[in-house]
């Protein structure tokens, strides 16, 4: 919930359905500060309206107690003045803070030239405390117009229908294939899109990039990092990449709400080494086209039915079947999925 000019930004960078209602910020520290309430533009901008309506009414009630507790301190049963008299009238009489001012300020000031400066100290209490409640519930009725832009546009996803999507399918079924396929291919163009608008060199920053908590998750990165493997198998003993994460928290770093207790720290560590491949390969003939095996150890692809272990890593087509003799070139992958290359 936000002012008209944050509502206009929210509503267009929201690309996920919004819980409608109370929650809980953790991000904002216990129950009682992260209390937050998400509503439509509609029903925000009408409880800012009532928000301010309250505020001054809540400044009369206030004022009310105020004048009681003067009335009552000043109150005495011994014979005091008709200026006495007269302030406790006032203070019984009274509406408004604005009134009591300017009604004591006469007070004082029409008795000026019979008690002197007497009179005008005499009514300075009620005076500052009528001062200073009308500047605090100005400036919150002036403040409850930004009740909720100060906290941005923090929502909470509707998880109803969150969940994670199984690569289980069957990779020699046309259904399953064809069903997950678009799905992936739209999942890749979006990132491919996110990527090159929010961190290419020339980002004017007039794209939505704010999906995720942080733009950048912090990472150490080592370019002469040692060889993963025993053996001698990499290329290369000390010129490896390693990119570490450290600890990310799941709170801070990923935005996943939860209270402390039920937060996690996540660590990921990518150690990239260029391995030998003298060896290690061995060529594939098939009746549509050419594969190279890799033999780096045994493989258990998850989306088959078989859990029987492979004999190789990795296989890939051979370079010069990459490339199409015909208008359209369709061939079967051993794996079970068919790829087509234009």
């Amino acid at each position: 919930m936000s002012n008209s000019s944050v509502w206009a930004g929210a509503s267009s960078e929201v690309q996920y359905r919004v819980h409608l209602g109370t929650w809980t910020d953790w991000s904002r520290g216990g129950a009682v500060m992260g209390a937050t309430l998400t509503m439509k533009r509609e029903q925000g901008s009408l409880l800012i309206a009532f928000t301010a309506f309250f505020i001054g009414l809540v400044s009369t009630c206030f004022w009310r107690i105020v004048r009681l507790v003067l009335h009552r301190l000043y109150s005495t049963p011994s014979p005091r003045d008709a200026l006495h008299h007269q302030r406790q009238a006032l203070l019984r009489n009274s509406v408004t803070p604005s009134s009591s001012l300017w009604s004591f300020t006469l007070l004082g000031w029409s008795w000026h030239e019979e008690q002197g400066r007497t009179s005008v100290l005499r009514m300075l209490p009620v005076i500052v405390c009528a001062v200073v409640s009308i500047a605090v519930f100005t400036l919150a009725g002036g403040f409850s117009s930004q009740l909720s832009s100060g906290l941005g546009n923090a929502v909470l996803v509707n998880g109803t229908h969150c969940g994670y999507l199984m690569d289980t399918y069957e990779a020699n079924s046309s259904g399953s294939a064809n069903g997950i396929y678009p799905y992936l291919v739209r999942r890749l163009e979006n990132a491919a899109n996110y990527a090159q608008q929010c961190y290419s060199a020339k980002n004017s920053g007039m794209f939505a990039c704010s999906t995720f908590i942080k733009d950048h998750l912090p990472a150490t990165v080592d370019s002469e990092a040692a060889c993963p493997f025993h053996g001698g198998i990499c290329r290369s003993n000390t010129s490896n990449l390693r990119l570490d994460t450290g600890l990310l928290d799941s709170q801070d770093d990923l935005g996943i709400n939860a209270p402390p207790e039920q937060r996690m720290l996540f660590r990921s560590v990518l150690h990239c080494a260029p391995l030998v491949t003298e060896g290690y390969t061995s060529q594939v003939r098939m009746p549509t086209s050419n594969y190279t095996r890799y033999h780096y150890g045994y493989f258990t692809h998850s989306n088959q039915s078989s859990s029987v272990p492979r004999n190789f890593t990795l296989q890939v087509e051979s370079q010069e079947s990459q490339y199409d003799k015909g208008a359209e070139n369709s061939f079967d992958n051993p794996d079970g999925a068919t790829f087509r290359l234009r």
